[in-house]
């Protein structure tokens, strides 16, 4: 709010467009950023927020979050290259939480923030399946390249050099030097058919041709009895994302649950877990 003594905070303002002469104005996309932000990052994030996730000391951030990534059905899954390059040119997605995202945060910025708060990035990308809750949609065996070559073209923009297709996009947006990816989950709790086993496996092994250093986060299925776990563990993977979402009793029963799991297999991630009641 702009007075005679300069500018103050509020929390009762509008934005205005006024134009002259006649027509109509349309406007493609309108996105207000404050200009104090984390760390003075251009179209940077709260610093409130990012200072609250700042003292928790996160050691990693999973983004941009499980059934998001899935999407209700395969045109809403959440594609990252839709996410990063200018921010006007994004493609905007509904997700199933009920409302609209601009993708004016991205996987960039995630990586960013990652850089900033110390924490190991986690992307999620889907493997060619969408949500086993909403009516599941699966990518004919003929076009699951395109879905293979996301993942990979995904470790190329966090970590290929300034020369690379998407190592050059990383560089526009404001960062040539690479985010030092370790980590790429594969899913989120698949449900056990053949279509996720028939699928999970070659964008497996599409990452260990082409990068054999990072590590492969996948995912155990759908609830506490794991049901493709086998599957992680006959691809021999990192590590196994888990997801509970139980009553307080489950958990008090469960926790003596890894005492007994075989450390020779991959290891388990807990990703996502509540305590319902």
């Amino acid at each position: 709010l702009k007075t005679k003594r300069g500018v103050k905070p509020t929390s009762d303002a509008r934005l205005v467009v006024t134009t002259s002469g006649r027509g109509r104005l349309s406007l493609d996309m309108v996105s207000l950023f404050p200009q104090d932000t984390w760390r003075g990052r251009k179209q940077g994030l709260r610093k409130d927020l990012v200072q609250a996730l700042h003292d928790l000391r996160p050691g990693f951030l999973r983004f941009p979050g499980g059934c998001i990534a899935h999407g209700s059905g395969l045109a809403n899954q959440y594609r990252w290259k839709d996410s990063v390059g200018d921010i006007a040119e994004r493609k905007a997605n509904w997700n199933l939480w009920g409302y609209h995202q601009t993708y004016g945060l991205g996987y960039f910025e995630y990586f960013q923030l990652c850089e900033d708060l110390g924490a190991t990035p986690l992307p999620v990308i889907p493997v060619g399946v969408s949500c086993g809750f909403r009516g599941l949609e699966v990518v004919p065996m003929d076009q699951l390249q395109t879905w293979i070559d996301d993942a990979l073209d995904l470790i190329e923009f966090a970590n290929g050099p300034v020369t690379s297709k998407w190592g050059a996009v990383r560089a526009r947006m404001g960062q040539p030097e690479p985010f030092n990816l370790q980590f790429i989950c594969l899913g989120n709790e698949e449900h056990d058919n053949a279509a996720v086993r028939e699928r999970f496996p070659h964008f497996v092994r599409a990452i260990r041709a082409r990068y054999p250093d990072i590590k492969i986060i996948g995912t155990s299925g759908l609830g506490a009895e794991i049901p493709i776990y086998d599957l992680m563990t006959e691809l021999g993977i990192h590590s196994s994302d888990e997801h509970y979402y139980e009553r307080p009793d489950w958990f008090v029963a469960h926790q003596n649950r890894f005492d007994s799991f075989d450390r020779k297999k991959p290891k388990i991630f807990v990703g996502e877990y509540a305590s319902q009641g």
